[in-house]
């Protein structure tokens, strides 16, 4: 199982010994040292742009916030020999959720790093240059692809030449987000999440989306302490979809600030349940359970659209030899919804 720390802000902890499935708060305007475990197994890592098909045995996520713009530079090195591979996202102006694990749907890669130079030193502006933009957020990811102990040291992040302060950290979440899910029934969708640590929470704001990417709020619910972190709803307008809706849930604190839980998937019943056939895809990409209308767009993870094609029948084959490997999103679009899959380009 790959090993996921998060890397949280509002505290400063010098220094750690990270574990399995383990988040450790951590401020994003210091220096850092820590001791990675060697153990467990290895999983690959798909869809993120030059990281692909790499074994991954431990990912660290940093989150910084740019208020003028300007390069980000940051090193990263380690005493135990072992090479140290990053990533850089933009995730927008809005506040990132920062749960186990990060998913990094709807957010924008600007770089990554996968030159070997064991023990470093590595990182932005040392391999790369990695531009802001001023007013966004971003997550940075450095990735320890062995099962090494190593002793890893982070430098002190720099935004046009000067050090992070604590205003450029986005701010400690309001809650500990336990669980968000959801379940169809009959033509409803009902949605469940359990909260602990509710401080200085106004309310939750229960989004939807079609495609995964534009969300629209469905629903508010104001903060409770009556029912023991457990909040409930029914999405009684789901009936009027069909295809796949996704789902995340904004937590609202009394100050303004915002967090986002991970997005979650809940396929209707009478859609017309797109299907892929042999994913991973060689050369052809097969797909069945069309409507016999619409469109279907390749999209990569970026959000660049590579390929268009009209949909004239139930099935349809696409000759995909030009894509590179890696992970795409298959969108198809009949008029009156739209379903997204992903699938792997061997």
């Amino acid at each position: 199982m790959r090993k996921i720390i998060c890397l949280l802000t509002g505290f400063i902890i010098y220094s750690s010994s990270l574990s399995a499935q383990s988040c450790v708060s951590l401020g994003c305007s210091k220096n850092y040292t820590f001791t990675t475990n060697g153990s467990g197994n290895d999983t690959l890592r798909t869809g993120w742009g030059c990281y692909l098909n790499i074994p991954v045995h431990q990912v660290i996520w940093q989150y910084f916030y740019s208020p003028t713009g300007g390069n980000y530079t940051q090193i990263f090195t380690n005493t135990g020999g072992a090479d140290l591979d990053w990533a850089v996202f933009d995730i927008g102006t809005l506040l990132p959720s920062a749960n186990c694990p990060v998913s990094i749907v709807g957010w924008t890669q600007i770089q990554c790093n996968i030159a070997p130079n064991a023990g470093g030193p590595t990182g932005p502006g040392v391999d790369g240059i990695v531009p802001t933009v001023a007013g966004h957020y971003y997550a940075v990811a450095v990735i320890l692809w062995e099962p090494l102990n190593v002793v890893s040291n982070f430098g002190t992040p720099q935004i046009g030449g000067s050090n992070l302060t604590p205003a450029n950290c986005p701010g400690v979440l309001p809650i500990k987000l336990i669980s968000f899910t959801g379940e169809l029934q009959n033509k409803n969708v009902l949605l469940k999440w359990v909260v602990a640590e509710e401080v200085n929470v106004s309310h939750y704001e229960v989004e939807s989306s079609t495609d995964a990417r534009n969300f629209k709020t469905i629903r508010n619910v104001a903060a409770s302490t009556n029912n023991n972190g457990k909040y409930s709803l029914v999405h009684a307008d789901a009936n009027s979809f069909t295809g796949v809706i996704y789902y995340r849930l904004k937590t609202v604190d009394v100050d303004g600030k915002l967090s986002f839980s991970s997005i979650i998937k809940i396929q209707l019943k009478g859609s017309s349940r797109m299907q892929i056939t042999e994913n991973p895809v060689l050369s052809n990409l097969n797909i069945s359970g069309l409507n016999g209308k619409g469109q279907i767009r390749i999209i990569d993870l970026t959000g660049k659209v590579l390929l268009e094609k009209k949909v004239q029948s139930q099935a349809m084959s696409i000759n995909i030899p030009f894509m590179q490997t890696g992970m795409y999103l298959l969108q198809y679009a009949d008029g009156s919804t739209t379903e997204t899959q992903k699938f792997i380009k061997r």
